[in-house]
């Protein structure tokens, strides 16, 4: 065979592996919310080094402009979340960005995963007790008229997001047996409390991998 021919196959071969690759690449990287399009090499790039650097890019969304449409890529942590949060009819859906930028935010365990259990040990994910319209579903200043209210998702998620972060800090986050008594009390109902919530961070780190993401304990 002509050395000519060898090379235009040897570089068609080259070709192929290549897009075949970065393909692959960006589908184990991020959630595409519409029709993939035909991204760019450099806008593949973008999102891989976005994410592998946890990178906090509009709220852990990144669009991106192609001439046909413009894609949200959305981190893969705030999808694990929003996912659980519709399996379970919880009023926290869609909120899985606004966790993930605030467990950042507050240098929290890069899995993001403890303020979501504690939600589903505490009120089922603000399913119980009309602890959604307090948006408090962490049971926050106590029972009853002690319960704070807050306004929005935003503001609340914010608000556990930094205690735990700055107030308890990595070792108790990652262990939330260590913090039973001070976060959820010492009465009979917070008997097992830490248990509970390790079980339910167990179930969403299930999730990931289900959902192809991976494990999310593997962020720590």
């Amino acid at each position: 065979m002509n050395i000519d021919v060898l090379r235009i196959v040897s570089l068609l071969v080259l070709a192929i592996v290549f897009f075949v690759s970065a393909r692959v690449i960006a589908d184990l990287s991020f959630k595409v919310y519409t029709n993939l399009p035909r991204l760019s090499v450099d806008n593949i790039q973008k999102v891989n080094n976005a994410f592998v650097n946890g990178e906090v890019l509009s709220a852990t969304a990144i669009k991106l402009t192609t001439p046909n449409q413009t894609v949200r890529l959305q981190d893969p942590r705030a999808y694990v979340f929003d996912e659980y949060f519709r399996r379970n009819n919880s009023p926290l859906r869609n909120t899985g960005d606004i966790f993930v930028a605030n467990c950042l935010k507050y240098t929290m365990p890069r899995d993001c995963i403890t303020i979501v259990a504690i939600a589903r040990a505490e009120t089922d994910l603000c399913k119980y007790g009309g602890s959604d319209s307090y948006f408090n579903c962490w049971g926050f200043g106590g029972g009853g008229i002690h319960r704070m209210r807050f306004t929005s998702w935003e503001q609340s998620i914010d608000r556990v997001s930094r205690s735990l972060g700055w107030s308890y800090g990595s070792r108790y986050i990652l262990n939330p047996r260590l913090m039973a008594t001070t976060f959820c009390g010492s009465e009979p109902g917070c008997t097992g409390w830490g248990e509970r919530v390790l079980f339910f961070m167990a179930e969403i780190d299930r999730l990931g991998i289900e959902l192809g993401v991976g494990s999310l304990f593997t962020l720590r």
